[in-house]
Order: C-alpha cells, then sequence, then structure tokens
C-alpha cells in the first residue's frame, strides 16, 4: 500500500487561486449560507494498494474551510506570579479546559 497526502495551497496560488486562502477576499458564498469562511488548507490524499487481485486506487482531495472569526491575533501575555485559567464554553455553561502555571517565569 502506498499513501501520499500532498498539501494543495502552494500549487493553487501558483496557478492564480489565492483569494480562497485570504479571509480578508474569501468569497464561499456560493456553497455555505455563512458569509465569514475561508479555506484555510487544502490536502489531497491519494492510495494505491497493489496485490496479486490487481490495482485499487483512491484519491480524495479535502478543502478545510474554518470561520474567519477562528483568526485570533496573537497578544502578548506577561505574568510574573502563578496563576489559573480556564477556557469556557458559554453555550454549555462549562469550562472546557483549565490550566495551572505554577512558575510562569520558565
Amino acid at each position: 500500500t502506498l499513501t501520499k497526502k500532498l498539501q494543495l495551497v502552494g500549487t493553487l496560488k501558483s496557478i492564480g487561486i489565492k483569494n480562497l486562502f485570504d479571509p480578508l477576499k474569501a468569497d464561499l458564498s456560493g456553497i455555505s449560507s455563512k458569509n465569514n469562511l475561508y479555506v484555510r488548507s487544502f490536502i489531497q490524499t491519494n492510495v494505491m494498494k497493489v496485490n496479486e487481485s490487481g490495482i485499487e486506487a483512491a484519491s480524495v482531495t479535502s478543502p478545510i474551510i474554518v470561520p474567519i472569526s477562528a483568526l485570533i491575533p496573537d497578544v502578548n501575555f506577561h505574568v510574573t506570579h502563578p496563576f489559573i485559567c480556564f477556557i469556557y464554553d458559554q453555550q454549555l455553561n462549562m469550562p472546557l479546559l483549565a490550566a495551572k502555571v505554577i512558575n510562569p517565569m520558565l
């Protein structure tokens, strides 16, 4: 069995498909009612199986589409003392992740 994954973003950009990958220019309104989407990644997976019965081959191409709101800018966060933090889901009304930082200077 031979398997190969290809990242197609560079190839698609090289033939002029660029706006699709730009959060500020992407327009996917033709495939979704959500108007704030862009393609973060485009992966093609190819599989070929060879045995005494013959050859089987398959190829799947998958765009990774994400909402623009998923782009969160980096924030500098400097602390000098221990702290705890939570990632909280407002819809579920519960924490999803908790962390305790004992020595932030490491």
